[in-house]
C-alpha cells in the first residue's frame, strides 16, 4: 500500500477512479485506527488522579461483541481486589481479580465474550481492606 500511496493520491486529485477513492478510504481508516489506537495507550497514573479509572472498548458495537473493559488503579497498600461487572435486563456476568496491595499492576483488563445486543452497565469497583473504596460506572450498546 506504501508505494501505491502516490498513485492513489494522483488519482484522487485528478478526479480518479471509483478504486483509487475506495484506496484512499481505506488508508484514511488504517491511520485513524493507529492514531486512536497511539491515543488509548495506558499513561501511568498522577498523583491528582483518581484511584480508579475505567475504559471499556468498544463502546458500541455488533452483536455478539466482546467488551473489554481495562481498570488504571492506583498503587495502594489498601488494595485488596477488583470486581468487574457487565448488567442488563437480559444478561449479568461479572469477575473479580485479587490485587497485591501497591505491588498490583496499575492496569487489569477483562473481556465479556459473546455479549449479545443490548444497553449495557459496566460497573467496577475497587475493594481495599476497609471496604469498597471507588467506584466507576460507564454504558455500552452492543446492536
Amino acid at each position: 500500500m506504501r508505494r501505491h500511496w502516490p498513485q492513489l493520491c494522483n488519482l484522487a486529485a485528478a478526479g480518479g477512479s471509483r478504486r483509487a477513492l475506495e484506496g484512499m478510504r481505506t488508508v484514511r481508516k488504517i491511520i485513524m485506527l493507529l492514531l486512536m489506537l497511539t491515543l488509548g495507550a495506558v499513561v501511568p497514573l498522577r498523583a491528582d488522579e483518581k484511584i480508579l479509572e475505567i475504559r471499556v472498548l468498544p463502546v458500541r458495537g455488533k452483536a455478539p461483541a466482546d467488551i473489554i473493559v481495562q481498570a488504571f488503579i492506583s498503587p495502594d497498600a489498601r488494595n485488596r481486589s477488583l470486581v468487574f461487572v457487565i448488567d442488563s435486563p437480559e444478561m449479568y456476568a461479572s469477575s473479580s481479580s485479587d490485587l497485591e496491595a501497591e505491588r498490583a499492576p496499575r492496569t487489569t483488563q477483562v473481556r465479556f465474550r459473546g455479549v449479545p445486543g443490548g444497553e449495557y452497565q459496566i460497573r467496577v469497583m475497587l475493594v481495599g481492606s476497609e471496604g469498597e473504596r471507588a467506584r466507576q460506572v460507564t454504558t455500552v450498546a452492543v446492536f
